[in-house]
């Protein structure tokens, strides 16, 4: 069995949203469309190779050259598509349509300002100019004109190491358009994105020259935010979804390409690190108000709520769109990677634009083995590691490695055994020692090293009790695995799960004016709080806070969360009332809290008075 065959017995089924431009294609295309450039360090920028002229056989050779001394990048838009003919194809009907329920109307008023700060930065970075997904889909659709899709590709790698097979899928889309088609964080040209399946190198073996007919033991998609375990289901997750039992479907967000497990609407949000102490301290504020003072009740949605501040994004991965794969109409053209491709190995450069943007999402990606600065990618050297599967034994090797342990687990019981006997001895010894040198000097002085000793001593016999505690934990959890083992019950599939995505439930209707007030109130508050501070308006200041009070309330009420907000206006009025109380009346803002103090421990030593001569007169005759 070839690894081709491998990587086609469980090749992935990709769902796209609705309104999705660029789907896995092969690099051939790409390549032939793209100049090659060079930033050297002092960022000048020159040209090595023009359209045409770069093929997967050469583009290693051409940035060799280069040597060490600059950065190698390509340009698949040569120049962005002018501002009349954009706004001509963002109307033309042959493209794609995508509809949704604008990210504003999810969060609060707050996230719109800092929404507004971040696209400043934006302005201010090195970005992907305006109009350049336009060309971008255009030369897209060129690599195949007869078709409306290009082929579908993937580059497949296949890896065997810890009696595991990995089976690795690398998917190349010649455009991230997140940002200029579905609102998102950001624009690159070029993407590589990744799946892999790890199957027990047992099961493969067994199939001998036939295809493996079981699940995936394990399935792991590139992600957004997580790493390790978190990046990993078991084929019986039932957050996964298998197509014949061996296909793992994958949601593709989009414009951004991410993986994810289930359909539907992710919303993620940024938050300024300046502001999450403003954030700390409100909720504590909002805790003693409900907890301490029980004011108030506990709502649920408080958990799962986004900072007010934050910067909202939604990953839309939908799955109504096209689905490539094994049973749909577009089916994969695989290329199976054997480690000698010059443009996998030896071209370290990016697969894009380079906008030198600070933050690094505007940036195009390096390719499938390399990061940006040419270190080699984790997920190409580690394939294990990656997905936090280092730890995890393969179901046909775990009986046996149960056992083996649990031998191991045993001896060392017994030794640790043997050592509390002997260390318990030890500190017996040591304060008799201490006790007698104490008796004959009559001072303890004379036994204090001998006392720091029997310290020691005891620390060390106090851990070995405590090591003694975690085999016997250790031992019985074993068995009991065995037991579950030997009668093939399941254990927990999602017990390695520390953080996962999960989608937004469904929107709820929103009527026009909510959508409208979303989209226009933060620019509305801008230009009032500017207008009344350039004003000479008498107690301006005091109309500016009433405006931004009134603008959060009416926000609130759009949202349906108006008992919420009187909550917390109620909170923050009674905090600036007890401010300006206590620098008011400082006197008494030292005094009370004094005059308690008095008053607890006087209570406190009288009760005890008490208490003692209650019990002294039981006790008298």
């Amino acid at each position: 069995m070839s690894d081709l065959d491998l990587l086609r017995a469980y090749e992935p089924v990709l769902a796209f949203t609705r309104g999705e431009m660029f789907h896995p294609t092969a690099v051939d295309g790409y390549l032939a469309r793209c100049s090659l450039w060079v930033t050297d360090g002092e960022r000048s920028t020159r040209k090595l190779a023009d359209p045409g002229e770069i093929t997967r056989d050469n583009i290693g050779a051409l940035s060799g050259a280069v040597g060490s001394g600059g950065t190698t990048h390509l340009r698949f838009v040569e120049e962005p598509m002018a501002w009349r003919e954009y706004l001509s194809w963002r109307t033309s009907p042959d493209r794609p349509r995508f509809s949704a329920i604008g990210r504003w109307a999810r969060v609060g008023l707050f996230s719109r300002l800092v929404d507004a700060g971040f696209d400043i930065a934006l302005t201010l970075r090195g970005v992907v100019p305006g109009g350049t997904t336009a060309v971008a889909q255009e030369q897209y659709r060129e690599f195949e004109p007869d078709v409306e899709i290009p082929t579908p590709t993937y580059y497949g790698r296949v890896v065997r190491e810890g009696g595991w097979v990995a089976l690795q899928y690398w998917f190349f889309y010649a455009m991230n358009d997140f940002r200029s088609t579905f609102f998102g964080v950001n624009d690159h040209e070029g993407d590589w994105e990744q799946i892999i399946v790890y199957l027990p190198r047992a099961v493969v073996d067994a199939a001998g020259d036939g295809v493996p007919t079981a699940p995936p033991a394990w399935v792991a998609y590139a992600a957004h935010d997580l790493h390790g375990d978190d990046l990993r289901r078991r084929s019986d997750d039932p957050g996964l979804e298998l197509v014949d039992g061996r296909h793992p479907v994958v949601y593709a967000g989009a414009g951004s390409h991410a993986a994810y497990f289930e359909p539907g609407e992710y919303l993620f949000a940024v938050s300024p690190r300046a502001l999450m102490r403003i954030s700390d301290a409100a909720a504590t504020a909002r805790r003693l108000w409900r907890d301490v003072l029980g004011q108030g009740s506990y709502d649920p949605s408080e958990a799962s709520d986004h900072l007010p501040w934050s910067i909202p994004f939604v990953d839309y991965a939908r799955g109504d769109g096209v689905r490539i794969g094994p049973g749909e109409t577009l089916t994969w053209s695989p290329v199976a990677l054997d480690g000698t491709e010059s443009w996998v190995t030896d071209y370290r450069g990016l697969w894009g634009l380079e906008t030198r943007d600070p933050l690094g999402g505007e940036r195009a990606p390096a390719g499938p083995k390399f990061e940006r600065d040419g270190r080699v990618r984790r997920s190409w050297s580690d394939v294990l590691g990656f997905a936090g599967m280092d730890k995890v034994i393969p179901d046909p090797e775990l009986a046996d490695t149960l056992a083996g342990r649990l031998e191991r687990l045993t001896a060392e019981r017994t030794e640790v055994d043997d050592s509390i006997e002997d260390a318990r001895q030890v500190v017996r010894d040591q304060e008799l020692d201490r006790l007698a040198v104490e008796a004959a000097s009559a001072s303890r002085a004379a036994s204090a090293p001998m006392a720091e000793h029997e310290r020691e001593a005891e620390r060390r016999l106090h851990g070995l009790v405590a090591r003694r505690a975690e085999l016997d934990e250790a031992i019985r959890a074993g068995h009991d695995l065995q037991r579950r083992l030997r009668v093939g019950e399941p254990t927990d599939p999602r017990a390695h799960i520390q953080h996962e995505h999960r989608p937004q439930p469904e929107p709820s209707y929103l009527p026009r004016v909510a959508e409208t007030w979303a989209a226009v109130s933060g620019g509305l508050l801008l230009i009032a709080v500017i207008v009344l501070g350039l004003s000479d308006v008498p107690h301006r200041f005091v109309f500016m806070a009433l405006t931004i009070v009134g603008f959060l309330g009416i926000d609130a009420a759009m949202r349906g969360r108006g008992i919420r907000f009187l909550l917390n206006y109620t909170i923050g009025m009674a905090i600036v009332a007890a401010i300006l109380l206590m620098i008011t009346h400082w006197q008494l803002a030292i005094l009370l809290p004094g005059v308690f103090v008095v008053y607890s421990t006087a209570r406190g030593n009288l009760r005890e008075l008490r208490s003692l001569r209650a019990v002294r007169k039981r006790e008298s005759p």
